[in-house]
Protein backbone atom coordinates (compact mmCIF):
# COMPACT_ATOMS: atom_id res chain seq x y z
CA UNK A 1 0.00 0.00 0.00
CA UNK A 2 3.09 2.24 0.25
CA UNK A 3 4.64 2.09 -2.76
CA UNK A 4 1.29 3.12 -4.63
CA UNK A 5 0.07 5.94 -2.06
CA UNK A 6 4.11 6.74 -3.07
CA UNK A 7 3.13 6.92 -6.27
CA UNK A 8 0.41 8.97 -6.40
CA UNK A 9 2.13 11.54 -4.29
CA UNK A 10 5.49 11.56 -3.91
CA UNK A 11 8.43 8.95 -2.99
CA UNK A 12 10.56 10.25 0.53
CA UNK A 13 14.19 11.40 -0.47
CA UNK A 14 15.79 8.08 1.29
CA UNK A 15 14.41 5.24 2.80
CA UNK A 16 16.26 3.11 5.57
CA UNK A 17 18.75 0.86 3.86
CA UNK A 18 16.72 -1.90 5.74
CA UNK A 19 13.72 -1.18 4.34
CA UNK A 20 11.09 -3.19 2.72
CA UNK A 21 10.30 -0.73 0.39
CA UNK A 22 14.41 -0.62 -1.26
CA UNK A 23 13.66 -2.04 -4.20
CA UNK A 24 10.96 -0.03 -5.40
CA UNK A 25 12.19 3.04 -4.16
CA UNK A 26 15.57 2.09 -6.80
CA UNK A 27 12.80 1.77 -9.65
CA UNK A 28 10.61 4.57 -8.25
CA UNK A 29 11.14 6.26 -11.55
CA UNK A 30 8.99 3.20 -13.34
CA UNK A 31 6.04 2.28 -10.97
CA UNK A 32 2.99 3.84 -11.99
CA UNK A 33 -0.54 3.45 -11.18
CA UNK A 34 -2.52 2.14 -14.24
CA UNK A 35 -5.98 1.34 -14.57
CA UNK A 36 -6.26 0.63 -10.48
CA UNK A 37 -3.09 -1.10 -10.60
CA UNK A 38 0.10 -0.82 -9.37
CA UNK A 39 2.48 -0.90 -12.65
CA UNK A 40 6.00 -1.70 -13.41
CA UNK A 41 6.45 -0.09 -17.19
CA UNK A 42 3.66 -2.25 -19.00
CA UNK A 43 4.23 -5.14 -16.40
CA UNK A 44 1.73 -5.33 -13.09
CA UNK A 45 3.07 -5.69 -9.95
CA UNK A 46 2.04 -7.77 -7.36
CA UNK A 47 1.47 -7.59 -3.32
CA UNK A 48 4.49 -9.57 -1.97
CA UNK A 49 1.85 -12.35 -0.40
CA UNK A 50 0.96 -13.20 -3.80
CA UNK A 51 4.00 -13.37 -5.64
CA UNK A 52 5.07 -16.92 -5.56
CA UNK A 53 1.63 -17.79 -6.50
CA UNK A 54 1.83 -15.99 -9.78
CA UNK A 55 5.39 -17.03 -10.59
CA UNK A 56 4.04 -20.55 -9.58
CA UNK A 57 0.65 -20.01 -12.33
CA UNK A 58 3.51 -18.44 -15.08
CA UNK A 59 5.79 -22.05 -14.38
CA UNK A 60 2.89 -24.49 -14.93
CA UNK A 61 3.80 -24.94 -18.41
CA UNK A 62 7.43 -25.81 -17.81
CA UNK A 63 8.64 -24.63 -20.77
CA UNK A 64 11.93 -24.63 -19.33
CA UNK A 65 14.02 -21.32 -17.21
CA UNK A 66 14.51 -19.01 -20.10
CA UNK A 67 10.80 -19.38 -21.95
CA UNK A 68 9.04 -19.06 -18.69
CA UNK A 69 10.92 -16.17 -17.62
CA UNK A 70 10.22 -14.24 -20.89
CA UNK A 71 7.10 -15.05 -20.44
CA UNK A 72 6.75 -13.75 -16.74
CA UNK A 73 9.27 -10.65 -18.13
CA UNK A 74 6.28 -9.54 -20.66
CA UNK A 75 3.17 -9.24 -18.05
CA UNK A 76 4.54 -9.27 -14.29
CA UNK A 77 7.05 -8.15 -12.43
CA UNK A 78 8.48 -9.26 -9.01
CA UNK A 79 11.96 -8.35 -8.01
CA UNK A 80 14.53 -10.97 -8.21
CA UNK A 81 12.38 -13.39 -10.40
CA UNK A 82 15.22 -15.23 -12.56
CA UNK A 83 16.26 -16.14 -9.32
CA UNK A 84 12.54 -17.68 -8.36
CA UNK A 85 12.86 -19.05 -12.23
CA UNK A 86 15.76 -20.75 -11.34
CA UNK A 87 14.58 -22.59 -8.34
CA UNK A 88 12.18 -24.56 -10.53
CA UNK A 89 13.51 -28.76 -10.70
CA UNK A 90 11.21 -29.48 -14.02
CA UNK A 91 12.20 -26.21 -16.33
CA UNK A 92 15.88 -26.77 -14.65
CA UNK A 93 15.66 -30.11 -16.60
CA UNK A 94 14.01 -29.16 -19.54
CA UNK A 95 16.83 -26.76 -20.65
CA UNK A 96 17.58 -27.68 -24.39
CA UNK A 97 20.36 -29.85 -25.32
CA UNK A 98 23.12 -29.18 -27.41
CA UNK A 99 22.35 -31.55 -30.29
CA UNK A 100 24.91 -33.33 -32.55
CA UNK A 101 24.75 -33.26 -36.34
CA UNK A 102 23.45 -36.44 -37.37
CA UNK A 103 25.45 -38.51 -40.44
CA UNK A 104 22.93 -38.35 -42.95
CA UNK A 105 20.04 -35.75 -44.41
CA UNK A 106 16.83 -36.52 -42.82
CA UNK A 107 17.61 -38.26 -39.95
CA UNK A 108 16.87 -35.58 -37.86
CA UNK A 109 13.59 -32.95 -38.28
CA UNK A 110 12.24 -30.48 -37.18
CA UNK A 111 8.14 -29.22 -37.45
CA UNK A 112 6.67 -25.97 -35.76
CA UNK A 113 4.02 -23.87 -37.05
CA UNK A 114 5.04 -20.64 -38.29
CA UNK A 115 2.41 -17.22 -38.00
CA UNK A 116 3.14 -14.99 -40.66
CA UNK A 117 0.20 -12.03 -42.07
CA UNK A 118 -2.41 -13.78 -41.47
CA UNK A 119 -1.47 -16.80 -42.45
CA UNK A 120 0.06 -20.28 -40.86
CA UNK A 121 2.63 -21.98 -42.69
CA UNK A 122 3.81 -25.36 -41.64
CA UNK A 123 8.34 -25.02 -41.43
CA UNK A 124 9.96 -28.37 -41.38
CA UNK A 125 14.46 -28.03 -41.14
CA UNK A 126 16.74 -30.76 -41.28
CA UNK A 127 19.57 -30.67 -38.75
CA UNK A 128 21.89 -32.46 -41.17
CA UNK A 129 22.10 -29.13 -43.71
CA UNK A 130 21.54 -26.63 -40.96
Amino acid sequence: MKVRRYCTSAWPTFLPATSLLTQNWHNRQRLTIGNDLLMFDKRIVFARHLRLDILRRVNESHLGIIKCKALAQTSVWCPNISSQMKKCLVCSKLQPENLSVPDRPWMRLVIDLVYLKGKTYLALTDYYSR
